[in-house]
């Protein structure tokens, strides 16, 4: 569980938002929504230490994240980046492996299996001698998100999923979402429709430095709230 408490992040003495708090429950899929430049992207990479608040806690089961080393953090904490990150020069195995390998949670046999299991799981298995060159949209989010699992975190962290996705692949991505949160929190960052309607079971509204409505989905769909009904496309 991650609890968020009285947290504000500011650059250049400027505040991108401030006294934010909420929790994240086990296996909860958390949808953080807002218009662009409300610091969306930065409250997930605050999550998971990627960037340091100026105040406030953020508690991962009970423990400030800023006590727990870097290392550990990142492997409790995963992220798919919205440009996906995958190194260039590595097969698509190699890129999945690199993580458990780092940080030696198993012997060579062991990661093999590991990789072939989580290539697997994201139904990509054919592409594990394949280089991220030779991938579609699609497929690079898949081998991002094994990538993610490979150090089998609790919470995966998504900044824009759907950006550089045709809808057939979005769907699929709704679809595995679904599955990876029956044993995995997921935090989604996205402006997409499918997602706010379907997917969440919590939505963060984030605007004006800070969170202008939190609730279920059903909430948030129903919400009276003008600005957030302006975004939905309901007024």
């Amino acid at each position: 569980m991650i609890k968020v408490d009285n947290i504000s992040k500011k650059f250049d003495n400027k505040y991108i938002w401030k006294h934010l708090s909420f929790d994240i429950p086990d296996n909860e899929k958390l949808l953080i929504i807002g218009p662009s430049g409300c610091g969306k992207t930065t409250l997930i990479r605050c999550l998971n230490g990627f960037e340091k608040i100026d105040s406030g806690k953020i508690l991962l089961n009970g423990v400030n994240i800023k006590d727990i080393d870097e290392v550990t953090l990142k492997s409790k904490v995963g992220m798919v980046f919205q440009n996906f990150n995958l190194f260039p020069h590595l097969t698509v195995g190699e890129n999945i492996a690199l993580a458990p390998k780092i940080l030696k949670l198993g012997n060579k046999v062991e990661i093999k299996k590991r990789v072939s299991e989580l290539l697997n799981q994201v139904h990509i298995l054919d592409k594990i001698d394949s280089y991220p060159k030779r991938l579609s949209g699609g497929e690079k989010q898949r081998v991002a998100i094994a990538r993610a699992l490979a150090t089998k975190p609790e919470i995966i962290l998504f900044d824009e999923p759907t950006s550089a996705l045709d809808p057939g692949s979005i769907n699929d991505l709704l679809e595995l979402l679904d599955e990876l949160s029956k044993t995995t929190t997921i935090v989604v960052v996205s402006h997409e429709m499918d997602l706010i309607e379907n997917y969440a079971d919590k939505i963060l509204f984030l605007k004006d430095k800070g969170i202008l409505e939190y609730g279920t989905r059903k909430e948030i769909l129903n919400s009276k709230n003008i600005e957030i009904r302006e975004f939905l496309g309901k007024e």
